[in-house]
């Protein structure tokens, strides 16, 4: 079931019973969503220049990275799942061989419908790919995603000589693209939407023809400042893992260069890569563990990930005032093992701009700290799943916080522990994986919380609620919340 079927269709909530002491756990984290997207793509292109079979190792099955398969397998590419044997994890895999060629000429005759379903990032990436492989190409997705702007990726293919046609409202999904090869040697984007925009236009950088000679390199100009940096260097490094090494400018990551002739291959790796576990989705059990004065070890962490929201760690270290300590791996030395261990949660005034996924993580922990906490740049929070200013504020509110939004900043006046603890609310998720996942940090210590719609968390997380149950937090599902009655 995907999240947004879920969130109209389910009948059940998850109800929440609280840590009854401090846990001391280790938890092994999923691969991250956001590494798996962009190398199933890029496992794609390699595959495809190649002529060899791709295997990724660690990857994420969710249902953000079921549409990005989904859309590979409508473009003629065949993938093997082997799945793990873990009887608690059944949607687990230990690796995805990608092998094909979305340059096949079998295409250029077929329309080609690709639903990204709820994935913004399987969107965007998706529809710059479709501008440089044959074919007519339709992209959808659920109507949540439909309302995920795409203008400014659009113009900024368009002025390179893509065919794109918006087949119902200006500016967003759906588009249908008649275009099958794109000619520069520079190209300008906006950053201030979404920096997937730029990855996007990055992984296919070297699918550009160049217009003067074959060695002119291309590159790439953000006319502002982008939001999301990390993301972007994620962009990178998984591009140069496969073998084509981009070149930024400045720190601001404003204008990149991309070699040209470049093809996309894997070197001395025996075609495989192996996806990192997911900062994002590491978040949430770290946080409860700060919250809770708990004890949390998570293992196979690579400390110099270029995962946005690794950020989380040195936010719970040194501004929420949990300890954290790394201990290597004797095996791999790539690898590491994050222990932190929380002493309750503090008050902190923070520029979410580079981790904005992280905003209802700290927004939530803030809401216990005791003071006023203030997160800033969250502009980019409006056009997610939801508007999660919106919706944060709204629910926050359930809970007694007091909540002020001030254009792109969230003022959260803390202090819940020190209050009595509501009992029994019901917090609505809005579609949202992460609303869920976040106020189910507040499930930790707040008796009989019931998230409503469970299921949005298989977004990005499908073993969430599993991981929660280790850590000792009871999770019951339990009819949706307009007969909770006769179960509280």
């Amino acid at each position: 079931m995907t999240a947004e079927t879920a969130h109209c269709q389910s009948k059940a909530a998850m109800l929440m019973t609280p840590v009854n002491r401090p846990f001391d756990a280790t938890l092994e984290i999923p691969g991250s969503k956001s590494y798996t997207i962009r190398a199933l793509l890029l496992a794609a292109l390699t595959a495809s220049q190649t002529g060899e079979t791709i295997t990724l190792k660690n990857p994420l099955l969710s249902d953000d990275t079921e549409a990005a398969m989904a859309c590979l397998k409508t473009l003629g590419l065949a993938l093997n799942i082997t799945y793990s044997d873990s009887e608690t994890a059944p949607r687990c895999a230990t690796a995805i061989s990608v092998s094909g060629n979305v340059f096949s000429p079998a295409n250029a005759n077929r329309t080609l419908h690709m639903n990204t379903r709820l994935s913004a990032a399987t969107l965007r990436f998706f529809l710059a790919l479709a501008t440089v492989i044959p074919g007519q190409k339709i992209l959808q997705g659920l109507p949540g995603l439909n309302k995920r702007p795409v203008k400014d990726l659009v113009e900024a293919l368009t002025a390179l000589g893509a065919e794109i046609t918006y087949l119902e409202k200006p500016g967003y999904p759906p588009v249908q693209i008649t275009s099958s090869a794109l000619s520069a040697d520079k190209m300008t984007v906006s950053g201030r939407i979404s920096s997937q925009y730029t990855s996007a236009l990055l992984m296919i950088a070297p699918l550009i023809n160049p217009l003067e000679s074959p060695n002119t390199p291309l590159t790439i100009q953000l006319s502002e400042p982008p939001v999301s940096q990390p993301y972007l260097r994620m962009t990178t490094t998984v591009m140069a893992s496969f073998g084509v090494p981009v070149a930024a400018s400045d720190h601001a990551l404003t204008r990149f260069e991309i070699a040209r002739p470049s093809n996309y291959n894997l070197g001395p790796t025996n075609n495989t890569f192996t996806i990192e576990p997911d900062a994002s989705s590491m978040a949430y059990p770290l946080a409860i563990a700060a919250l809770t004065r708990s004890k949390i070890s998570i293992p196979n962490l690579n400390p110099q990930s270029a995962q946005a929201d690794m950020a989380i760690i040195a936010i719970l270290e040194n501004q929420m005032g949990a300890t954290v300590t790394w201990t290597s791996d004797t095996q791999n030395s790539a690898q590491q093992t994050l222990t932190l261990t929380g002493h309750g949660v503090s008050p902190v005034d923070l520029d979410m701009r580079d981790c904005p996924d992280q905003a209802q993580t700290i927004a939530v922990l803030a809401a216990f700290a005791s003071g006023t906490s203030q997160l800033h740049g969250l502009q980019s929070l409006r056009v997610k799943e939801t508007d999660r200013l919106a919706a944060l504020e709204a629910e926050l509110s359930k809970l007694g916080v007091a909540v002020c939004i001030r254009e792109n900043t969230l003022v959260i006046d803390g202090g819940l522990l020190e209050k009595k603890l509501p009992k029994n609310v019901s917090i609505a998720t809005y579609g949202d994986h992460r609303m869920a996942m976040a106020f189910a940090i507040a499930g930790a210590v707040i008796p009989g919380l019931i998230i409503e719609d469970p299921d949005v968390v298989n977004k990005t997380y499908p073993t969430y609620w599993q991981a929660l149950q280790s850590l000792g937090i009871h999770v019951q599902a339990i009819p949706e919340p307009t007969s909770v009655g006769s179960v509280l």
